[in-house]
């Protein structure tokens, strides 16, 4: 069950963080999107550390754990970086397409190391 509330979170966290960007870059910011954004992005990353409890795999020196880890938060701290109001359009967009990239690269490595596991 944790298993496919983790799954349902990684998309609705992508969802919201595309819808939000695109409201930037348009000039229509969105307080809702961008809170739902934040309280998604704390649902991915919560229960994927509780994936880890549950799988027992509780060693945080477990290369592909420090990699999705590190991945989500650098995909979220990308996106509060880019989405702040301040920044060029041009580095805003590519620090956004940059989380989306690093987004990918988290997905890619969970489902080749996870999947194993479970």
């Amino acid at each position: 069950m944790l298993e496919n509330a983790h799954f349902i979170f990684i998309w609705i966290s992508l969802l919201f963080y595309l819808m939000r960007g695109g409201l930037v870059f348009a000039n229509k910011p969105s307080k809702t999107i961008t809170t739902l954004s934040a309280i998604s992005s704390m649902a991915l990353f919560g229960s994927g550390i509780a994936m880890v409890f549950l799988i027992s795999n509780i060693s945080f020196a477990n290369s592909w754990v420090m990699t999705k880890l590190v991945g989500i938060l650098l995909y979220v701290s990308l996106g509060v970086i880019a989405l702040k109001p301040g920044l060029s359009k041009p580095t805003a967009i590519f620090l956004w397409l940059l989380g989306v990239a690093v987004f990918a690269y988290t997905f890619a490595v969970a489902k080749l190391f996870l999947e194993p596991i479970i």
